[in-house]
């Protein structure tokens, strides 16, 4: 043994002294050049070369690159061979003596086009209402526009608002009942005013996490759902670049890497729709708005990383009637201007390898400012300082996590408009109301924390007991909210979960605090959700998750029937319901899911007893699928199946000389109901890879066989001067034709 050792010493010493002594040889050539990834550039390492005849052989370095020396004069076949890339067997070169060869070959892989592969993070804690969308889910959902937010309406437990304007409703609660968050930010605007696209570019987003309801503890001021992004950082290996054009918007890209270890992507967007939307015989709608984003992201080792995240939005809108409304006259007329400007510092940090911290600091200045009528408007500006900090704590079986924050904000209000109308009084108007004035300029501060521990009792039974506390500066309100989850694994693939919680909402979502115009002092709402679900692992990548939960809601704002109040504490309802989700995960050729939701909804307050809930579908069902068919051709399409939105009927009207106003009788309140609504959305891509570049000319069409969905009642005089309902349609069919070039 000892001789072979020394036997092989010796000759990797000979080795080694040949090397050093080797001299290029007179009259060869070199051949050097670079690998990378056909369309995207990206570096194609690990790859090996042949040159035949001769034995010629070489590796590609983490760039690329490639070098082989000292190669007699000749034509060879020059072979490459990377794993999951075509092979390439046919190229012919030609090697002179002292001439040095340099090339750049583009690899096509094996499935250009397919989806991403997605490796989901193992949870700490067991989260029952969590559904998780990857970016490359998000792109494909038909009828979305690969729009983040409206990809969520194809969730279990989601019904889209009726309008048509991109907000949803969640087990019963309605759109402001819900929060949104981009890398721990608030989103102020989460949708632009048409509600086609979010405030936030899609192509960002690296993964979404939606709750219908049962949610962490880190999460508050909710009592609907929490949608919660992550952004992505940009390209490391090189700059690059991507414009998209469509009718409604054109958007353009830029990013790459930053020195060594850093990272920035730039990206904005401008609508269109200004420039070309027709009016319609009810009126001229003119829609304005763009958003951009930017993020530069720096390692400084593999324990330390700090992120600048920067977007902002603007919407404006103006709409004037050609045909005047003979109930509500005021509004005949409007505009608005919605604007927000977000950064965001994050400093992620692992300070041991059981301890973890991440601190945020981020700044919010929005506006909002709009016009009803001549005589009707609200200018609320707000700016905000907040510091979080989250810790997690892994001690193996039991997990810590500990979250606080803080910060104060700037409120100046100037406004002059009536409390919005109470669902409960069909009588009421906007022009028929009394418009309150208030005027406020003054420093709000706000803070909360929240403490879960997660006890993995046993290798199948996990529970987490949690609680926050919540301070609203204002109304000096103090809320804390107890919350409990758990998680049973009886078999191997298959999972018990049950969860329970308080979620308290703060007064400032419509200015219910205001002084003036609001009810200074009045509390938060609040909400209590129990939850328990099933969920089991199918065969072939398929996952079934069967919920079913029950949510009471009480001190709701609502417009107060009290004399010198303008909003109390006084709704109370409830919300109960089942969900099933038939999901196929997302592989390289297809995902897709089918989705029912069931839900009863039930409201109450002072001045009227228990209603239908404005927000209850009792039936949602949606199918989703996308398939790769090929390299370059996708396809994909969404079915969706609504309940009909409840209202109140008319049962007559009469003109009243005196008032110069119709007096009209109203049935039951929500005692009526729309038809259902249901449409078919396509999407179709195709995708051509060019050696440095790609283009993707894609085709997505809405409400295929054109259905007219009903999303509401207006009013109109018939031929007896009596003011009778006619039901609202949604938009006909939509076709989006667009081209997005990728550098």
């Amino acid at each position: 043994m000892k001789g072979l050792f020394f036997c092989l010493l010796v000759m990797s010493i000979s080795g080694t002294s040949f090397a050093e002594e080797a001299k290029p040889v007179e009259n060869t050539g070199k051949f050097h050049g670079n690998l990378v990834e056909k369309g995207t550039k990206i570096p194609v390492a690990g790859a090996n070369l042949f040159l035949e005849p001769g034995g010629y052989t070489a590796s590609t370095d983490e760039q690329g690159n490639f070098s082989i020396e000292n190669i007699f004069p000749g034509t060879y076949r020059f072979i490459i061979v990377a794993i999951s890339y075509k092979k390439i067997e046919d190229l012919s070169i030609v090697i002179k003596s002292g001439i040095e060869l340099s090339q750049t070959y583009y690899l096509e892989p094996e499935k250009t086009g397919g989806f991403e592969t997605v490796v989901e993070e193992a949870r700490k804690a067991p989260d029952p209402g969590r559904q998780t969308l990857d970016r490359e889910e998000i792109k494909k959902i038909p009828g979305t526009g690969g729009d983040p937010i409206l990809a969520v309406q194809a969730l279990p437990g989601v019904t889209p608002a009726p309008a048509g304007n991109g907000y949803f409703y969640a087990r019963g609660s309605g759109p402001f009942d819900n929060v949104v968050f981009l890398d721990r930010v608030p989103v102020f605007l989460p949708l632009h005013f048409t509600g086609l696209d979010s405030t936030i570019n899609p192509d960002l987003i690296q993964t979404l996490d939606f709750f219908a309801g049962g949610f962490e503890a880190r999460f508050g001021d909710a009592m609907g759902a929490v949608i919660d992004m992550t952004s992505r950082n940009g390209r490391q290996d090189r700059f690059g670049a991507k414009i998209n054009t469509s009718p409604v918007q054109m958007e353009g890209r830029v990013e790459g890497p930053v020195g060594k270890d850093s990272t920035l992507y730039l990206s904005g967007r401008k609508g269109l729709l200004e420039y070309y939307i027709p009016s319609s015989d009810e009126g001229t709608f003119i829609p304005v708005f763009n958003d951009y984003q930017a993020k530069f992201n720096h390692h400084f080792s593999d324990q330390n990383e700090i992120s600048f995240l920067v977007f902002g939005s603007y919407d404006g809108f103006s709409f004037k009637s050609k045909k005047p409304n003979p109930r509500d006259p005021l509004l005949d007329n409007f505009n608005s201007a919605v604007s927000f400007h977000d950064q965001g510092i994050t400093l992620k940090s692992i300070l041991t390898p059981r301890l973890s911290s991440i601190l945020t600091l981020f700044h919010d200045n929005n506006a909002t400012h709009f016009n009803i009528g001549a005589i009707r408007s609200v200018d609320v500006d707000s700016d905000q300082l907040r510091l979080k900090e989250d810790l997690t704590y892994d001690l193996g079986k039991q997990y810590f996590a500990f979250g606080v924050e803080g910060g104060h904000a700037n409120l100046a209000v100037d406004l002059f408009i009536p409390v919005p109308c109470p669902p409960s009084d069909p009588n009421c108007t906007f022009s028929n109301s009394i418009p309150k004035t208030a005027h406020l300029s003054e420093k709000a501060e706000g803070g909360d924390f929240y403490l879960a521990d997660t006890l993995h009792l046993t290798p199948v039974f996990d529970l987490t007991l949690g609680g926050r506390l919540d301070y609203f500066g204002p109304t000096e309100a103090r809320d804390l909210s107890p919350r409990i989850s758990a998680l049973y694994k009886f078999r191997k693939n298959q999972r018990i979960k049950a969860s329970y919680g308080h979620y308290f909402e703060w007064p400032d979502r419509n200015g219910e605090f205001i002084e003036g115009y609001g009810t200074p002092g009045i509390g938060s709402s609040r909400s209590t959700h129990y939850v328990v679900g099933y969920e089991q692992d199918l065969n072939g990548g398929v996952d079934l998750d069967f919920q079913v939960y029950y949510k009471t809601m009480d001190f709701l704002f609502v417009p107060s029937a009290q004399p010198g109040m303008n909003f109390d504490n006084s709704g109370i309802g409830y919300a109960a319901g089942a969900e099933i989700f038939l999901r196929h995960k997302l592989t390289d050729r297809f995902f897709g899911w089918i989705s029912y939701s069931y839900l009863q909804g039930r409201l109450k307050d002072d001045r009227q007893d228990w209603r239908i809930s404005e927000y209850e579908r009792p039936h949602t069902l949606t199918l989703v699928g996308s398939y790769q068919m090929n390299e370059r051709w996708n396809m994909g399409g969404r079915w969706r199946y609504i309940s009909g939105t409840p209202y109140t009927p008319l049962v007559d009207s009469s003109f009243n000389t005196a008032t110069n106003q119709y007096d009209l009788v109203f049935g039951p309140v929500n005692s009526a109901r729309l038809d259902a609504t249901h449409q078919l959305d396509l999407r179709v891509e195709y995708k051509k890879v060019y050696n440095t570049w790609m283009m993707t000319y894609y085709l997505e069409i809405w409400n295929l066989y054109n259905h007219l969905n009903p999303a509401g009642v207006s009013y109109e005089t018939n031929s007896q001067n009596k003011l009778v309902q006619k039901v609202q349609t949604l938009y006909e069919m939509i076709p989006f034709i667009g081209l997005m070039a990728e550098f």
